[in-house]
């Protein structure tokens, strides 16, 4: 009988090691794969999160199945689009091995007949949901329990916003529903406006809220001059018979205000 050598037994042991590391999902991947995956709601949207130092594909499936396939660098993934009320299947797959399947339930109905008024979104809600969510370009910007939210305390500036309403209980949260809203903050017209000669003209009025500027139109003896200013007064340079006074944000305006000397 033929002994091995010693540097024969050592050589071969290297390349049965080398070839099953090549062939092999290391174990510390998927052990913290598995502690890693998971479904939240985030801007709005269903993320799936998963931590894995590979690339990895994740198959949806309801009434039917999505495959969707992510680089290692991406951590959380954006499958709101692939979801559907119920019962849904998702599998993580890497390096040709399932690393983790689980069943996520949508069980709320998502939030319908959605309408803006008066700064106010406005909403019909699942009669399981125990809250809402809501969302305005992808940011949380507050959470009622009521079927209505104030969001003109949210919505600074003039725009188009996409909002969104995620509803929630203890068993998890329905799909979002969305609306466009068209907003413009509320200007008032300036008010208490005043002449007074010091040494020089001097034109004022009250701040408005939200007003990004205002503009200034100054009438004497026929003839007229309009100013743009961010402050509420102006020193004029020669006698006025009148002047207006618009406050404008964003290019929406307020209504005119306007001031004349007595007779």
């Amino acid at each position: 009988m033929k002994r091995v050598s010693f540097k024969k037994f050592v050589f071969f042991l290297a390349v049965l090691i080398s070839f099953l590391l090549c062939f092999s999902v290391p174990l510390s991947t998927v052990r913290a794969s598995e502690q890693s995956v998971a479904i939240s709601v985030s801007d709005g949207r269903y993320v799936l999160n998963v931590n894995l130092d590979c690339d990895y594909t994740v198959l949806i499936s309801n009434t039917e199945t999505h495959t969707l396939q992510f680089d290692s660098s991406v951590k959380s993934a954006d499958v709101h689009s692939y979801l559907l009320d119920g019962e849904n299947l998702i599998t993580v797959v890497a390096n040709s091995v399932e690393i983790f399947s689980f069943i996520y339930t949508v069980s709320l109905q998502p939030p319908s007949k959605l309408y803006f008024l008066n700064g106010s979104l406005h909403f019909s809600a699942d009669e399981s949901s125990q809250f809402h969510l809501i969302y305005a370009d992808n940011v949380l910007v507050g959470q009622t329990c009521a079927s209505s939210y104030d969001l003109s305390a949210c919505l600074l500036t003039a725009g188009v916003y996409s909002v969104s309403v995620v509803s929630g209980c203890q068993n998890g949260y329905s799909m979002p529903s969305y609306i466009n809203v068209s907003h413009s903050p509320s200007l008032s017209s300036p008010l208490n406006l005043s002449v007074a000669y010091l040494n020089g003209c001097i034109l004022s009025w009250s701040k408005t809220d939200k007003a990004q500027g205002y503009i200034v139109t100054v009438s004497y003896g026929g003839n007229s001059e309009s100013f743009h200013l961010t402050q509420n007064y102006l020193l004029y340079d020669g006698k006025v018979d009148s002047f207006t006074v618009t406050a404008y944000a964003d290019g929406y305006l307020s209504a005119t205000s306007e001031w004349t000397a007595p007779t």
